[in-house]
């Protein structure tokens, strides 16, 4: 029976994917961000704004805010899945925006490094439901080193809620962020870093495939 769902399945994306090819984006391809020196530079004038109680848009493409309000941004978009796979995370505007998709109904996993499942952040997100794995303690010593988000992936919309649940997502919230950086405040606050969001389907469903995997040898 597993083997014939996952044949209607994969018959079913295919058909959707050719019918996709005539339907009009929403988004547009993707996005490129990056990291650097450059990224802070405008960090206190967010912060006076802030105390006073002003939000501006801000004409720093390497604004270190406004990177990571995109990223949030399409953790607000997610209807069904969210799938998270990194080796260290202290963010907590993120991480409000994580629980709050847990709260809106969304199914939240997490895959981190082995010594970070103990931490607590960790705790604090299991308090909400949400399940954290990463690989067994002991020899060889391997790091989990991972840096992506999957949203809504086609195969996972599925897995949850059907051929029904596939269609009316319509596939226009599927998102997949990805690059070098950790989210902490180190890495986003003085390192050089890349950080790419992609709306590509395909792509989404290679990185779900990859985590689905982990997530069940984990």
């Amino acid at each position: 029976l597993k083997w014939l769902r996952d044949q209607i399945m994969d018959i079913t994306i295919g058909v959707f994917k050719c019918m996709r090819k005539f339907w009009p984006r929403k988004d547009p391809v993707g996005h490129l961000l990056f990291l650097n020196e450059l990224s802070n530079d405008c960090s206190m004038k967010h912060a006076y704004d802030e105390r006073r109680g002003v939000v501006k848009a801000c004409n720093n493409i390497y604004c270190t805010r406004s990177i990571r309000e995109r990223i949030m941004s399409q953790i607000n978009r997610a209807v069904f899945s969210l799938d998270l796979c990194i080796t260290e995370f202290d963010l907590m505007r993120i991480r409000d925006a994580i629980i709050a998709a847990v709260n809106r109904g969304v199914t939240v996993r997490i895959i981190t490094d082995r010594y970070i499942v103990c931490g607590q952040w960790s705790v604090q997100l299991d308090i909400y439901g949400i399940e954290v794995r990463g690989p067994p303690f002991g020899p060889p010593a391997r790091f989990m080193h991972h840096k992506f988000l999957v949203i809504d992936a086609p195969i996972r919309v599925m897995d949850l809620q059907g051929l029904r649940g596939y269609l009316a997502d319509n596939l226009s919230k599927v998102c997949l962020i990805t690059g070098s950086s950790n989210w902490t405040l180190d890495t986003f606050g003085a390192h050089w870093e890349t950080i790419e969001i992609s709306f590509d389907d395909e792509k989404a469903n290679q990185y779900q495939e990859e985590f689905d995997r982990m997530w069940q040898s984990f």
